[in-house]
């Protein structure tokens, strides 16, 4: 994963006249705000204070904000920001390579998304539909709070919430709704056993 300082120093390709008039709607409505666009143009993040270090992040070329989020501190938020604009560029490049279905029975998924706090779902993967789609329900985590309103969580595949629904994949990544897309979880496999990385989230109100 590319760091914050990596990313602003990556030379961006040059945007489309669809992606210009997308920055400039948004450079408007975040005017003075710093502001660090992933070189492929798959995500920008504004940076702000606002009784604390805070970011508006978006996807593409979307106007509605993906996150709105306040930290505690300055390097939870850029770690935030670092993990946001990583995950844009993976599912840009997941689209670039292939068009075809890269998830299998089994596998986890985790969207990251919210307004004023960071909130995270995990999904889990029940069956392939088609060439292109899968059935995915909602699992539970296990969270544990190490800071005021914040902490780590892991999905809990055990935990079923809800019925099952089908959508269709783009390599790893699932669109759950308008403001909500999902991607395989990263693991690693010790000892015969599959550990998943901790995920952070933010309650605030």
């Amino acid at each position: 994963m590319l760091s914050l300082e990596e990313i602003k120093n990556t030379q961006p390709i040059e945007p489309t006249e669809a992606v210009k008039k997308a920055m400039l709607w948004r450079d408007q409505l975040n005017a003075g705000r710093e502001k660090v666009i992933a070189p492929d143009y798959s995500g920008v993040v504004y940076f702000f204070e606002q009784n604390g270090p805070c970011i508006c992040a978006y996807r593409g070329r979307a106007k509605k904000p993906a996150l709105y989020v306040r930290y505690k501190s300055e390097e939870r938020r850029d770690e935030a920001a670092a993990e946001f604009l990583n995950g844009t560029m993976k599912r840009k490049a997941n689209r670039r390579k292939t068009e075809e279905r890269a998830l299998q029975v089994g596998d986890v998924l985790r969207s990251m998304w919210g307004y004023e706090q960071t909130n995270i779902d995990y999904y889990l993967v029940t069956r392939l539909v088609g060439k292109c789609s899968v059935e995915i329900v909602q699992i539970g985590k296990q969270s544990h709070s190490d800071e005021y309103m914040q902490g780590t969580c892991i999905p809990d595949p055990e935990n079923i919430i809800g019925k099952p629904f089908t959508k269709r994949a783009d390599g790893d990544n699932v669109r759950i709704s308008s403001f909500q897309s999902a991607s395989k979880a990263e693991t690693k496999v010790i000892a015969g056993a599959t550990i998943y990385s901790a995920d952070r989230w933010t309650a605030y109100a």
